[in-house]
């Protein structure tokens, strides 16, 4: 059996682990809070997810993670949340 050329990048299946957990989560929220911030939030994570998947099969992978993670020092993107995460001991 070929292995996959391209094999799949852990944080994919991360995010989308913390999707499944999230999206019940802000389904629990008031409704005032769930429709406005809560669809905010759950269109980021999949938007997030998308690009994720995006920069798996692109050729210029560091250049769409460098893209998706946006500016690190005006705001904090999502893979420095990621990684900082991953380096604390639990």
């Amino acid at each position: 059996m070929p292995k996959d050329p391209k094999p799949e990048l852990p944080i994919i299946q991360h995010t989308y682990d913390f999707i499944l957990y999230a999206i019940p989560v802000l389904n629990r929220w008031p409704r005032d809070h769930k429709h406005l911030l809560g669809d905010r939030i759950a269109g980021g994570l999949y938007g997030f997810l998308e690009g994720l998947v995006a920069a798996r099969y692109a050729k210029d992978k560091a250049d769409r993670l460098q893209n998706l993670n946006g500016n690190p020092k005006a705001r904090p993107g999502p893979l420095n949340h990621f990684l900082n995460l991953r380096s604390r001991p639990l």
